[in-house]
């Protein structure tokens, strides 16, 4: 179900395309020496599976070809990203692009993210240790004037990925702990049959309204599963 041309990657759903980065397995130092205490201990890291990543967040316009009508605050434009959804509801947008692709679609697990967040560099920033370039990357504080703004529309990071910091937060699969002191809680699960207000998702990459520091690729964060934000929204992996 994934095309390739001339090495790119991509999968369709209803006509509409969606690009895709291929990330191979690997190894890394998660973490950072120089965040906050639940950026620590800095540890080494493996990616045991190809990935193959949604290049962009998940558009107001591909959820509305698979979902229906967007629940978006921030409705200017039909690329800006989907957001003002609960962790359920990314849930379910994967479980019907599994369906409809016949490939297992989900979420990313934080240790996931990071790594293609990173994208083979172990600096603050993907670009370097100072926010000097941050501007060339992402839409946040200083530059997305108080609200998401539509995908692609800066540079991406080494691998491809768009807007992977700023702009919306990004759900992932993986149960929040307070530091890395605590194994992490990332195992796959399919949708479940109740919604606990009391589960805290990790998410990731910073928001429109926040500052430099945050939208580094160590810093971390969560929200309860069930609350949509305005400032989250998310990408998905599949996984073969």
């Amino acid at each position: 179900m994934i095309n390739e041309s001339n090495g790119q990657f991509s999968v369709s759903i209803n006509n509409v395309d969606i690009n895709l980065i291929k990330v191979c397995p690997g190894k890394f130092e998660m973490g950072s020496e120089f965040g906050l205490p639940l950026e620590l201990p800095v540890h080494n890291a493996v990616i045991d599976k190809t990935l193959y990543i949604s290049s962009y967040l998940v558009t107001q316009k591909l959820w509305e070809t698979l979902i229906g009508s967007s629940p978006s605050f921030n409705q200017t434009l039909e690329d800006n990203p989907v957001e003002s959804i609960s962790w359920y509801e990314a849930k379910e947008f994967c479980k019907k692009l599994s369906d409809s692709l016949g490939v297992l679609v989900r979420l990313p697990t934080e240790t996931e993210w990071e790594y293609y967040c990173r994208a083979g560099t172990n600096s603050e920033y993907f670009f370097g240790d100072t926010s000097k370039q941050l501007r060339n990357y992402a839409w946040y504080d200083l530059n997305a004037m108080g609200k998401s703004q539509p995908v692609g529309m800066k540079s991406p990071n080494p691998w491809g990925l768009y807007d992977v910091v700023g702009n919306v937060w990004e759900w992932c699969e993986s149960n929040w702990a307070d530091s890395y002191e605590h194994k992490l809680d990332e195992s796959f699960r399919g949708i479940a049959s109740s919604k606990n207000r009391n589960i805290r998702k990790v998410i990731r990459g910073g928001s429109y309204d926040l500052d430099d520091y945050r939208c580094r690729s160590s810093y971390r964060s969560y929200e309860h599963a069930d609350f949509p934000s305005r400032k989250i929204g998310f990408r998905f992996v599949i996984e073969i």
